[in-house]
Protein backbone atom coordinates (compact mmCIF):
# COMPACT_ATOMS: atom_id res chain seq x y z
CA UNK A 1 0.00 0.00 0.00
CA UNK A 2 2.75 2.35 0.70
CA UNK A 3 4.17 1.24 -2.44
CA UNK A 4 0.70 2.63 -4.52
CA UNK A 5 0.85 6.23 -2.18
CA UNK A 6 4.31 6.64 -3.51
CA UNK A 7 3.64 6.29 -7.11
CA UNK A 8 0.45 8.37 -6.85
CA UNK A 9 2.91 11.11 -5.44
CA UNK A 10 4.80 11.10 -8.54
CA UNK A 11 2.23 10.79 -10.74
CA UNK A 12 0.41 13.86 -9.22
CA UNK A 13 3.94 15.77 -10.13
CA UNK A 14 3.99 14.35 -13.34
CA UNK A 15 0.64 15.68 -14.02
CA UNK A 16 0.97 19.04 -12.78
CA UNK A 17 4.04 19.34 -14.63
CA UNK A 18 2.32 18.63 -18.13
CA UNK A 19 -0.34 21.08 -17.21
CA UNK A 20 1.96 23.43 -16.01
CA UNK A 21 4.18 23.57 -19.48
CA UNK A 22 0.88 23.75 -21.42
CA UNK A 23 -0.64 26.96 -19.05
CA UNK A 24 -0.78 30.43 -19.92
CA UNK A 25 0.99 31.68 -17.26
CA UNK A 26 3.09 35.07 -17.12
CA UNK A 27 6.05 36.63 -15.35
CA UNK A 28 8.79 34.36 -14.64
CA UNK A 29 9.32 33.29 -11.20
CA UNK A 30 12.48 33.43 -10.00
CA UNK A 31 15.14 30.56 -11.46
CA UNK A 32 17.77 30.79 -9.04
CA UNK A 33 15.75 30.69 -5.81
CA UNK A 34 16.73 28.58 -2.97
CA UNK A 35 15.77 25.04 -2.22
CA UNK A 36 12.89 24.58 0.90
CA UNK A 37 15.30 22.25 3.03
CA UNK A 38 13.18 20.83 6.22
CA UNK A 39 14.70 18.32 8.53
CA UNK A 40 13.39 14.91 8.07
CA UNK A 41 14.46 13.11 11.38
CA UNK A 42 10.71 12.19 12.43
CA UNK A 43 11.54 13.05 16.11
CA UNK A 44 12.50 16.77 14.58
CA UNK A 45 10.54 17.17 11.25
CA UNK A 46 7.41 17.54 12.93
CA UNK A 47 8.17 20.93 14.75
CA UNK A 48 7.63 24.54 12.67
CA UNK A 49 11.01 24.95 11.84
CA UNK A 50 10.91 27.13 8.90
CA UNK A 51 12.83 26.49 5.44
CA UNK A 52 14.77 29.12 3.60
CA UNK A 53 12.36 30.97 0.90
CA UNK A 54 12.95 33.35 -1.57
CA UNK A 55 14.03 36.93 -0.63
CA UNK A 56 11.24 38.22 -3.68
CA UNK A 57 7.60 37.99 -2.53
CA UNK A 58 5.07 37.33 -4.53
CA UNK A 59 4.11 40.17 -6.94
CA UNK A 60 0.48 42.22 -6.44
CA UNK A 61 -2.55 40.09 -7.61
CA UNK A 62 -0.01 37.12 -8.67
CA UNK A 63 -0.48 33.88 -7.52
CA UNK A 64 2.41 30.95 -6.81
CA UNK A 65 2.08 27.74 -6.54
CA UNK A 66 4.12 24.96 -5.26
CA UNK A 67 3.90 21.36 -5.26
CA UNK A 68 7.04 19.14 -3.55
CA UNK A 69 7.53 15.84 -2.70
CA UNK A 70 10.43 14.63 -0.35
CA UNK A 71 11.47 11.19 -0.30
CA UNK A 72 14.40 10.62 2.92
CA UNK A 73 15.96 7.32 4.10
CA UNK A 74 16.99 7.29 7.58
CA UNK A 75 19.05 5.38 10.19
CA UNK A 76 20.76 5.69 13.08
CA UNK A 77 21.03 2.97 16.22
CA UNK A 78 22.66 4.20 19.83
CA UNK A 79 22.14 2.98 23.15
CA UNK A 80 23.63 3.53 26.96
CA UNK A 81 22.37 2.68 30.67
CA UNK A 82 19.22 4.41 30.71
CA UNK A 83 18.47 5.62 26.91
CA UNK A 84 18.03 3.82 23.26
CA UNK A 85 17.01 5.32 20.01
CA UNK A 86 16.40 4.04 16.57
CA UNK A 87 14.91 5.65 13.68
CA UNK A 88 15.53 3.26 10.54
CA UNK A 89 13.18 3.72 7.84
CA UNK A 90 12.10 6.20 5.19
CA UNK A 91 9.80 9.08 5.28
CA UNK A 92 7.95 10.99 2.41
CA UNK A 93 6.23 14.52 2.51
CA UNK A 94 4.00 15.61 -0.39
CA UNK A 95 3.41 19.48 0.20
CA UNK A 96 1.02 21.94 -1.60
CA UNK A 97 2.32 25.88 -0.87
CA UNK A 98 0.17 28.09 -2.17
CA UNK A 99 0.99 32.37 -1.89
CA UNK A 100 -1.08 35.20 -3.11
CA UNK A 101 1.00 38.77 -2.95
CA UNK A 102 -1.09 41.37 -1.61
CA UNK A 103 0.86 44.47 -2.56
CA UNK A 104 4.86 44.14 -4.30
CA UNK A 105 5.78 43.97 -0.83
CA UNK A 106 3.27 41.60 1.14
CA UNK A 107 2.40 38.12 0.26
CA UNK A 108 0.45 35.34 2.25
CA UNK A 109 -0.22 31.43 2.10
CA UNK A 110 -0.26 28.35 3.53
CA UNK A 111 1.51 24.74 2.91
CA UNK A 112 -0.57 21.66 3.43
CA UNK A 113 1.61 18.62 4.05
CA UNK A 114 0.77 14.79 3.35
CA UNK A 115 3.25 12.55 5.56
CA UNK A 116 4.17 9.22 5.28
CA UNK A 117 6.48 6.62 7.13
CA UNK A 118 7.69 3.24 6.11
CA UNK A 119 10.42 0.53 5.82
CA UNK A 120 10.53 1.90 2.24
CA UNK A 121 12.90 0.33 -0.51
CA UNK A 122 16.10 2.56 -0.44
CA UNK A 123 17.86 0.62 1.93
CA UNK A 124 19.91 -1.72 -0.50
CA UNK A 125 20.83 1.64 -3.02
CA UNK A 126 21.91 3.71 -0.24
CA UNK A 127 24.51 0.60 1.40
CA UNK A 128 25.54 -0.51 -2.24
CA UNK A 129 26.14 3.30 -2.68
CA UNK A 130 28.41 3.88 0.30
CA UNK A 131 30.36 0.66 -0.36
CA UNK A 132 30.72 1.71 -4.00
CA UNK A 133 32.61 5.47 -2.41
CA UNK A 134 34.00 4.11 0.83
CA UNK A 135 31.33 6.28 3.03
CA UNK A 136 30.52 5.04 6.53
CA UNK A 137 27.82 2.74 6.74
CA UNK A 138 27.03 4.04 10.45
CA UNK A 139 25.57 0.40 11.10
CA UNK A 140 23.04 0.26 8.29
CA UNK A 141 24.57 -2.89 6.92
CA UNK A 142 24.56 -4.87 10.21
CA UNK A 143 20.31 -4.92 10.44
CA UNK A 144 17.66 -6.09 7.73
CA UNK A 145 17.08 -3.96 4.57
CA UNK A 146 13.56 -1.73 4.48
CA UNK A 147 12.47 -2.01 7.83
CA UNK A 148 10.48 0.75 10.03
CA UNK A 149 11.91 1.44 13.58
CA UNK A 150 11.05 4.61 15.02
CA UNK A 151 11.38 3.82 18.54
CA UNK A 152 13.21 6.00 21.82
CA UNK A 153 13.30 4.31 25.03
CA UNK A 154 14.41 6.04 28.65
CA UNK A 155 14.94 4.10 31.87
CA UNK A 156 13.17 0.88 30.34
CA UNK A 157 9.74 2.80 29.00
CA UNK A 158 9.25 3.69 24.92
CA UNK A 159 8.50 6.83 24.97
CA UNK A 160 8.09 6.79 20.65
CA UNK A 161 7.49 3.33 19.01
CA UNK A 162 6.30 3.62 15.99
CA UNK A 163 7.08 0.27 13.76
CA UNK A 164 4.17 0.05 11.74
CA UNK A 165 3.77 2.34 8.47
CA UNK A 166 1.41 5.51 8.85
CA UNK A 167 0.17 7.85 6.67
CA UNK A 168 -1.83 11.17 6.45
CA UNK A 169 -2.07 14.60 7.01
CA UNK A 170 0.71 16.81 8.28
CA UNK A 171 0.62 20.00 10.54
CA UNK A 172 -0.51 22.76 8.16
CA UNK A 173 1.15 26.01 7.68
CA UNK A 174 -0.05 29.45 7.06
CA UNK A 175 2.39 31.95 6.68
CA UNK A 176 3.17 35.80 5.59
CA UNK A 177 6.02 37.58 4.08
CA UNK A 178 7.05 42.00 3.52
CA UNK A 179 10.00 42.98 1.45
CA UNK A 180 11.41 45.64 3.39
CA UNK A 181 14.01 46.53 0.80
CA UNK A 182 14.37 45.42 -3.02
CA UNK A 183 16.39 46.87 -5.87
CA UNK A 184 17.53 45.15 -9.01
CA UNK A 185 20.57 43.56 -7.41
CA UNK A 186 19.33 43.37 -3.61
CA UNK A 187 16.05 42.51 -1.58
CA UNK A 188 16.11 42.29 1.82
CA UNK A 189 12.50 40.22 3.94
CA UNK A 190 11.04 39.30 6.79
CA UNK A 191 8.81 36.27 7.13
CA UNK A 192 6.37 34.63 9.87
CA UNK A 193 5.58 31.27 9.60
CA UNK A 194 2.22 29.73 11.91
CA UNK A 195 2.25 25.93 12.62
CA UNK A 196 -0.78 24.37 13.81
CA UNK A 197 -1.21 20.86 15.21
CA UNK A 198 -3.70 19.02 12.64
CA UNK A 199 -1.36 15.95 12.45
CA UNK A 200 -1.39 12.80 14.68
CA UNK A 201 1.48 12.98 17.05
CA UNK A 202 0.93 9.50 18.21
CA UNK A 203 1.82 8.60 14.48
CA UNK A 204 4.61 11.06 13.97
CA UNK A 205 2.79 13.20 11.14
CA UNK A 206 2.76 16.31 13.65
CA UNK A 207 4.02 17.72 17.14
CA UNK A 208 0.73 18.24 19.12
CA UNK A 209 1.56 22.00 19.28
CA UNK A 210 1.45 25.22 17.83
CA UNK A 211 5.07 26.72 16.31
CA UNK A 212 5.40 30.10 15.28
CA UNK A 213 8.73 30.85 13.38
CA UNK A 214 9.99 34.81 12.47
CA UNK A 215 12.80 34.87 10.16
CA UNK A 216 14.91 37.55 7.69
CA UNK A 217 16.65 36.63 4.47
CA UNK A 218 18.67 38.72 2.38
CA UNK A 219 20.04 37.90 -1.32
CA UNK A 220 22.36 39.63 -3.41
CA UNK A 221 22.74 39.57 -7.41
CA UNK A 222 26.05 39.79 -9.29
CA UNK A 223 25.05 39.61 -12.72
CA UNK A 224 22.41 37.46 -14.43
CA UNK A 225 23.95 34.44 -13.53
CA UNK A 226 25.01 34.75 -9.60
CA UNK A 227 22.69 34.94 -6.54
CA UNK A 228 23.69 34.51 -3.08
CA UNK A 229 21.35 34.39 -0.27
CA UNK A 230 21.20 34.16 3.55
CA UNK A 231 18.28 33.53 6.36
CA UNK A 232 18.56 34.16 10.18
CA UNK A 233 15.72 33.01 12.14
CA UNK A 234 13.80 31.50 15.15
CA UNK A 235 11.01 29.12 16.27
CA UNK A 236 8.99 29.37 19.35
CA UNK A 237 7.57 25.68 19.39
CA UNK A 238 4.79 24.86 22.00
CA UNK A 239 5.27 22.39 23.95
CA UNK A 240 3.93 19.31 22.19
CA UNK A 241 3.71 15.51 22.43
CA UNK A 242 6.89 14.12 21.20
CA UNK A 243 8.89 13.57 24.28
CA UNK A 244 7.17 17.09 26.12
CA UNK A 245 9.48 16.19 28.79
CA UNK A 246 12.74 16.58 26.54
CA UNK A 247 11.25 19.21 24.32
CA UNK A 248 12.80 23.22 24.03
CA UNK A 249 10.87 25.72 23.31
CA UNK A 250 13.29 28.08 21.18
CA UNK A 251 14.83 26.61 18.00
CA UNK A 252 17.07 28.90 15.91
CA UNK A 253 17.66 28.45 12.50
CA UNK A 254 20.14 29.81 9.43
CA UNK A 255 20.93 29.32 6.31
CA UNK A 256 23.34 29.75 3.28
CA UNK A 257 22.50 29.30 -0.34
CA UNK A 258 24.75 30.12 -3.67
CA UNK A 259 23.23 29.88 -6.68
CA UNK A 260 24.97 29.66 -10.40
CA UNK A 261 22.25 30.11 -14.10
CA UNK A 262 25.43 29.04 -16.72
CA UNK A 263 22.74 28.53 -19.21
CA UNK A 264 19.30 30.92 -19.44
CA UNK A 265 17.12 27.69 -18.96
CA UNK A 266 19.33 26.17 -15.87
CA UNK A 267 20.62 26.99 -12.71
CA UNK A 268 23.09 25.07 -10.78
CA UNK A 269 22.64 25.31 -6.50
CA UNK A 270 24.41 24.64 -3.31
CA UNK A 271 22.95 25.03 0.12
CA UNK A 272 23.87 25.13 4.02
CA UNK A 273 20.65 24.54 6.77
CA UNK A 274 21.33 24.85 10.04
CA UNK A 275 19.20 24.52 13.20
CA UNK A 276 20.30 24.44 16.68
CA UNK A 277 18.49 21.51 19.10
CA UNK A 278 15.01 20.43 19.21
CA UNK A 279 15.46 18.33 22.43
CA UNK A 280 18.04 18.47 26.47
CA UNK A 281 18.32 16.72 29.16
CA UNK A 282 19.50 13.67 26.90
CA UNK A 283 22.90 11.91 26.00
CA UNK A 284 21.89 10.90 22.60
CA UNK A 285 23.58 13.34 19.97
CA UNK A 286 20.50 12.38 17.64
CA UNK A 287 18.23 14.57 20.00
CA UNK A 288 20.33 17.36 21.68
CA UNK A 289 22.41 18.13 18.69
CA UNK A 290 22.53 21.02 16.55
CA UNK A 291 21.47 19.66 12.26
CA UNK A 292 23.38 20.74 9.30
CA UNK A 293 22.48 19.81 5.81
CA UNK A 294 23.91 20.12 2.76
CA UNK A 295 22.08 20.35 -0.35
CA UNK A 296 23.15 20.44 -4.05
CA UNK A 297 21.09 20.64 -6.96
CA UNK A 298 19.90 22.39 -10.22
CA UNK A 299 16.79 24.07 -11.45
CA UNK A 300 15.10 23.63 -15.14
CA UNK A 301 12.81 26.22 -16.80
CA UNK A 302 10.11 24.18 -17.92
CA UNK A 303 7.31 26.21 -18.82
CA UNK A 304 6.58 29.92 -19.33
CA UNK A 305 6.03 30.66 -15.78
CA UNK A 306 6.99 27.66 -14.08
CA UNK A 307 10.38 25.92 -13.00
CA UNK A 308 11.29 22.27 -11.75
CA UNK A 309 13.96 21.54 -8.58
CA UNK A 310 15.63 18.63 -8.09
CA UNK A 311 17.85 18.49 -5.22
CA UNK A 312 20.00 15.98 -2.70
CA UNK A 313 20.50 16.58 0.66
CA UNK A 314 23.24 14.73 2.84
CA UNK A 315 24.07 14.73 6.51
CA UNK A 316 27.82 14.43 6.33
CA UNK A 317 28.60 17.41 8.35
CA UNK A 318 26.61 15.52 11.67
CA UNK A 319 25.38 12.64 11.02
CA UNK A 320 22.41 11.41 13.14
CA UNK A 321 20.46 14.57 13.41
CA UNK A 322 19.00 15.16 10.06
CA UNK A 323 18.10 11.82 7.58
CA UNK A 324 20.79 9.87 5.62
CA UNK A 325 19.48 11.23 2.36
CA UNK A 326 16.90 12.86 0.84
CA UNK A 327 15.73 13.35 -2.18
CA UNK A 328 13.42 16.82 -3.41
CA UNK A 329 11.74 17.64 -6.41
CA UNK A 330 9.50 20.75 -6.19
CA UNK A 331 7.23 22.26 -9.13
CA UNK A 332 6.88 25.75 -8.91
CA UNK A 333 4.29 28.28 -11.23
CA UNK A 334 2.96 31.90 -11.17
CA UNK A 335 -0.12 32.68 -12.76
Amino acid sequence: MQYIKFACCWWLLVSALFLSVISQGFASNSLLQPFAVSNMNPFIGVYGIATMQSSVVTAAKQSSVNVTLDAASHFTDSRNLTESIRIDGESYRLAVRFSRGLTNQWEVGTEIPFVSHSGGFMDGFINRWHNTFGLPTLGRDRVANDRLVFRYSRNGDDLINVQTSTSGLGDILFFTGKTLQQTDNFAFTTRAQLKLPSGDASRLLGSGGTDVSIAAMASRRWGEKWLGSIQLGGSLLQTGDILPELQRNWVGFAAAYLGWRPFPSLAIKLQLDAHTAVYRNSDMQQLTDEAYQLTIGGSAHVGRSTFLDVAVTEDEINPDVSSDVRFQLRLRTLY
